[in-house]
């Protein structure tokens, strides 16, 4: 206010030397935060809102554990192993998740002196959920154009109970309605089998196929929400109304087998030959899905789309 008064006589805020004094009585919890009706209809603040507490937590908590078992033979080897990772956001208002689930399992066998064939597995889940949104599309927290705007501490998050956000946008009263959420899910698991044949000295044959599978479901709700606005407090419902579901599977396949023969013939002639043939195959196919006007605000099902 003061760069702006000296630069043309107006004050930015609209706020006087008395409404600041105001403001720090406040601030200093001298007299509770409130809120006047001026002549014009117009709505002057008086609150002390902590905006960065209000949309960040301090800290986040998380977990990670893991366990591994090995053991075994000379004839037969086994390991496995496990994680489970989960974290939260760093949102307070509306706080969503990432959720990891990891395996791996490893089995060896030498069946005699020349073959030894193992079987190698991987499995690996990723859950995660967020939550965004304002009046219009998607949008997520930390977009500044609809999160991180003017805003003043002696503007209101609330007003008797009700999200308010004085410029529009209603990104917080959107996290707070939890009405705008993606997920997106993942799941890989990976097989492969293994052989290696040593039928005499020289020679070491190697056969390994290997199998990947890879899964994605992805969805965006977009649900309408109710807020307050604008200098003059207007009770508003704000947003789309909106389901989008994608899936996706893929498929791939590799073999590899090859050969070397390895040779040396006296102390200063050395040779080595290799051979090998490989093929793989890939496929894939994905969908996408989007409805509009659903029936129930609760409910994610595309069956519920009307428009």
């Amino acid at each position: 206010d003061d760069a702006l008064w000296g630069y043309n006589g107006t004050s930015y805020t609209g706020y006087d030397e008395e409404d600041w004094e105001t403001i720090k009585k406040v601030s200093n919890g001298e007299i509770e935060p409130f809120h006047e009706i001026m002549p014009n209809g117009n709505a002057k603040f008086f609150y002390k809102t902590n905006w960065y507490d209000y949309l960040f937590k301090k800290w986040t908590p998380t977990q990670n554990h893991n366990i591994s078992v090995a053991g075994g033979t000379d004839k037969l080897k086994g390991y496995l192993s496990g994680r489970y990772f989960k974290t939260g956001t760093i949102e307070d208002i509306a706080d969503g998740h990432l959720i990891r689930y990891n395996l791996n399992a490893n089995l060896s066998f030498k069946v005699n002196d020349w073959i030894e064939i193992s079987d190698k597995i991987q499995l690996s889940t990723n859950d995660e959920l967020t939550y965004g949104g304002y009046k219009g599309d998607w949008y997520d927290l930390f977009n500044s154009s609809v999160t991180m705007y003017f805003l003043f501490p002696f503007e209101p998050n609330f007003i008797n109970g009700v999200p308010f956000d004085k410029n529009g946008a209603g990104a917080g009263a959107a996290l707070e309605s939890k009405a705008y959420w993606k997920r997106n899910y993942n799941e890989q698991i990976i097989n492969t089998f293994s052989a290696t044949l040593t039928p005499f000295k020289d020679l070491v044959v190697n056969f390994d196929y290997s199998n990947k599978i890879y899964h994605t479901l992805n969805t965006t709700r977009l649900t309408n929400f109710d807020y307050m606005t604008g200098a003059k407090l207007l009770s508003q419902t704000v947003g789309l109304n909106r389901l989008t579901e994608s899936r996706g599977r893929s498929h791939y396949n590799a073999m590899n087998l090859y050969a070397t023969y390895t040779k040396s013939i006296g102390k200063s002639h050395h040779f080595k030959l290799m051979a090998g043939y490989n093929e793989e195959e890939y496929e894939a196919d994905n969908i996408l899905g989007e409805q509009g006007n659903l029936l129930s605000s609760t409910l994610s099902n595309l069956s519920l789309g009307t428009d």
